[in-house]
């Protein structure tokens, strides 16, 4: 069986990148793993909830594991670069786990279900 090859488990001396014109292609290939996965997803609970620890945990999530293999480990050089792009990446996954879990959620049902409201005069 093949495995995957899961980049942010990797430093970025070990994937090779030593430049800061490589880390924005980084960042950009996360995202798209996201929004795929994201896109892919319907709002049964415990499916969305795996994927957002998946993706915000703090221990195990890849937003955790770029922070520590990307970030941390980065040569002086490259740690803004790196660091404002983690910054962007995390306000994206933000942003659209919380629009998808806004539009995931029923709708409450009107407790007026023909629009009009019957209210009684209060007596004088």
């Amino acid at each position: 069986m093949p495995t995957i090859d899961n980049p942010t488990e990797k430093t970025l001396a070990e994937l090779g990148l030593t430049s800061s014109s490589e880390i924005p292609a980084l960042f950009a290939s996360v995202r798209e793993q996201f929004d795929r996965q994201l896109g892919a997803k319907t709002a049964k609970e415990p499916e969305y909830l795996a994927m957002h620890y998946a993706w915000l945990g703090r221990k195990s999530g890849v937003l955790g594991a770029i922070t520590d293999n990307w970030l941390k480990t980065a040569p002086p050089a490259l740690k803004p670069v790196v660091g404002q792009s983690l910054n962007e990446l995390k306000r994206h996954i933000e942003a659209a786990w919380n629009r998808f879990v806004l539009l995931s959620k029923k709708p409450q049902q009107n407790p007026w279900p023909l629009g009009k409201r019957s209210i009684s005069p209060s007596p004088a």
